[in-house]
């Protein structure tokens, strides 16, 4: 059973449950434990954690800080110095831009991105 649809379950009865006395809980627990082949404990904690439209909340999506471009850059710097970490990439940046001017015409935009990253995005 797929997962989108077990949380559709979830919501439709989510309501009913939290209504629901002591014996008709039973009675919900049961059918979604059934339904859905979860462990009662892990539905009982579905059920009581966790609200539906939490759990079915679409996915951020990325909003990339650098350009295209930049990233391109840096990776042609990153292949031709011979594939070095972080650190020391961001510390050749000063040694390859002439180079990258001569050869790439990167805008100085380009060229303050790249000195504008830290080492921890190089690799995201």
């Amino acid at each position: 059973m797929k997962y989108k649809f077990k949380m559709e379950y979830l919501k439709k009865i989510y309501q009913r449950y939290h209504r629901a006395n002591r014996k008709e809980k039973k009675q919900i627990l049961n059918e979604f434990c059934e339904i859905c082949s979860y462990n009662r404990k892990y539905a009982i904690w579905l059920l009581n954690n966790i609200h539906p439209e939490d759990r079915l909340a679409e996915k951020r999506k990325s909003n990339y800080k650098y350009k295209k471009s930049t990233i391109s850059i840096l990776e042609i710097i990153w292949e031709a110095a011979g594939y070095p970490w972080s650190e020391r990439l961001k510390a050749m940046l000063p040694i390859w831009i002439p180079y990258l001017k001569k050869h790439y015409n990167i805008s100085p935009e380009t060229e303050k991105e790249l000195f504008s990253m830290s080492p921890s995005t190089y690799y995201e």
